[in-house]
């Protein structure tokens, strides 16, 4: 089975305004492409905070203290920033679900909202970036309309 993965990330370029893509040595016959979607400047309302790239969430080997593939319907909650942040930006990923699926990603403490953050064809691997406001207490939920493996890794997040 040939998987897609089409990572996006928010990542901080070098005095020179330039990034590095680095593939794997194993990685046979890779394709890169990198789409420019938007850039940041001093003044806006909030300020994004650029992360060491970290795994939060992944069910399938038990990072962020889930167990098992995330369930029909199961809200799954994750500290997701630190104090004071009041949006999280990272990459969100559906992987392998039983049926077509989707993730709803919001702040915790609200009610599931009706819009997806990620979509996936049963078995498939998708990954697409979110930016999500926090609850208070900095905790994203993540929603799944069917049982699927769940990956979230944080690129940052935003402060007053």
């Amino acid at each position: 089975m040939r998987r897609w993965g089409i990572p996006a990330e928010i990542v901080e370029t070098s005095d020179a305004s330039t990034i590095c893509v680095q593939v794997a040595a194993d990685a046979l016959l890779t394709d890169v492409f990198v789409d420019l979607t938007g850039t940041f400047s001093p003044g806006g309302a909030l300020e994004y905070n650029v992360a060491a790239p970290k795994r939060l969430l992944d069910t399938r080997l038990r990072v962020g203290g889930w167990t098992g593939r995330h369930g029909v319907s199961q809200v799954i909650d994750v500290l997701a920033a630190p104090a004071g942040a009041v949006a999280v930006t990272g990459s969100l990923v559906i992987t392998l679900p039983s049926f077509n699926a989707h993730i709803r990603a919001f702040p915790c403490g609200i009610a599931v909202p009706a819009t997806a953050a990620v979509n996936g064809a049963a078995g498939q691997v998708v990954v697409n970036l979110a930016t999500v406001s926090l609850s208070t207490d900095q905790r994203l939920c993540l929603f799944a309309s069917t049982s699927t493996h769940t990956i979230f890794d944080v690129a940052g997040w935003w402060t007053p």
